[in-house]
């Protein structure tokens, strides 16, 4: 309002990890598995959904719930290559900038007015996935924009 507009109707604030591929991710999600304790913030009912549980239980509500450092150390490198990417890509957005955008397209599609984009790029490959793929950065907002 204070810039002459009207706020937006229907936002959506997702992460994003873009890179060559959302499968050349999985694969470095895989051998990287660590990375994909992102999943602690995720409920435990989404956790479910992939055949895995949540160390909180079904009922967690994810990021609200957790505390990381009350969490075992080992128990958390035991897990890690037990949850599968795909429950990780349910939360952040996973692929190129293409992949991505077909993500948030059915959002638009219904009324999305205003994505938010937090990037998590580095997460997994570090920063040698960061200098490789950041131009899909540029691309990415560009495409929804014309949405």
């Amino acid at each position: 309002e204070a810039a002459g507009r009207p706020a937006p109707e229907s936002g959506l604030l997702r992460g994003v990890i873009l890179g060559e591929s959302k499968e050349h991710l999985a694969k470095l999600f895989d051998r990287e598995p660590l990375s994909k304790l992102f999943a602690l913030f995720i409920e435990g009912d989404r956790w479910e959904h992939y055949g895995v549980e949540h160390p909180l239980g079904p009922d967690s509500r994810g990021f609200i719930d957790m505390i990381v450092h009350d969490l075992d150390p080992e128990m958390l490198r035991d897990l890690a290559p037990k949850i599968p990417f795909e429950l990780v890509d349910d939360h952040i957005f996973c692929g190129n900038a293409e992949e991505v955008f077909a993500r948030f397209a059915p959002f638009a599609d219904v009324g999305l007015e205003h994505a938010v984009l937090t990037l998590s790029m580095g997460t997994v490959g570090g920063r040698p996935e960061i200098e490789a793929f950041m131009t899909q950065l540029a691309r990415l907002p560009a495409m929804l924009a014309e949405v």
